[in-house]
C-alpha cells in the first residue's frame, strides 16, 4: 500500500510506518491565502512555501496554497517578503493564526482543517539613533488626534542606542525625546531639523517609500 503525505522533516519513514501498521492516516487541510505581496513558509511541513509577488499577479489580489497534513502535527508558519526590499512587510495574521501577536510566526497543531490569512502592506523602516554624552529615552510611533504616544513600537530606553520598526507608507509617526535632564533640548537630525516638523523635543516624520534614519543627539 503506497502512502503519501506531508509531514514534519525527519519523522517521514516512522509515520509512514504507522499508517501501514493501522491501514490508514487521518490529514486535514491547509489553506493559505496571501493579500498583498509576500511569502508563508514552514520549515517543518514538506513544501509549504507560498508566495505573491509582483511578477504572478496584482498587489490587490491573493494567492492561496492548500497542503494536506497529518492529524496532530504541530509546526510554524513563517512570513517574511516575497523578495529582498520588497517594501512589503506583515501587517497581521488571520483566519486561524487571528490573534497571533504582529511578528512573523504563527504556531498551529492540525487537530482539524485551518485556513490562514496573512495580510502585508507596504512598510517601511524607521531608525532613531542616540548619540552625544547625554542620557534620554527616544520613543515613536502613529500620530494620533492627541499627539499622544500609547504603547509606541519604538521606546528606546536609557540603555538602549538604537532601534527600529516598520511603519506603512503614508503614515504621520511622532518620535519624542525625553532627557535625563528636564531642562535640556535635543538636537534632531535629518529629516527633523529645522522646518515646521521639528516642535521642542518632538518631530513629526510622513513615512515615504524608502526607509528613514533620524539622528537624537542628547547634550
Amino acid at each position: 500500500m503506497k502512502v503519501h503525505v506531508t509531514t514534519l522533516k525527519g519523522t517521514t519513514w516512522t509515520v509512514v510506518l504507522l499508517c501501514l501498521l493501522i491501514q490508514g492516516c487521518t490529514r486535514h487541510t491547509l489553506n493559505v491565502t496571501i493579500n498583498g505581496y509576500g511569502r508563508v513558509t514552514s520549515p517543518d511541513v514538506v513544501g509549504m512555501n507560498c508566495v505573491s509577488k509582483p511578477s504572478y499577479s496584482p498587489a490587490s489580489s491573493s494567492s492561496t496554497c492548500s497542503r494536506s497534513i497529518l492529524s496532530g502535527t504541530s509546526f510554524a508558519l513563517t512570513a517574511t517578503e516575497a523578495t529582498a526590499s520588497s517594501g512589503y512587510a506583515l501587517d497581521a495574521w488571520g483566519g486561524d493564526c487571528t490573534g497571533t501577536a504582529n511578528t512573523s510566526n504563527c504556531d498551529l497543531t492540525m487537530s482539524s482543517p485551518k485556513n490562514v490569512e496573512a495580510t502585508f502592506t507596504n512598510m517601511f523602516r524607521l531608525t532613531v539613533r542616540k548619540v552625544g554624552n547625554g542620557v534620554g529615552v527616544v520613543s515613536a510611533g502613529v500620530n494620533n488626534i492627541l499627539g499622544v504616544l500609547t504603547s509606541p513600537p519604538i521606546n528606546c530606553l536609557s540603555g538602549c542606542i538604537t532601534q527600529s520598526s516598520m511603519f506603512e507608507s503614508g503614515s504621520e509617526v511622532i518620535i519624542a525625546a525625553s532627557p535625563d535632564n528636564v531642562f535640556s533640548f535635543v538636537t534632531w537630525g535629518v529629516p527633523c531639523t529645522g522646518g515646521p516638523t521639528r516642535f521642542i523635543n518632538k518631530c513629526l516624520v510622513t513615512m515615504g517609500t524608502v526607509p528613514v534614519t533620524v539622528s537624537v543627539t542628547f547634550p
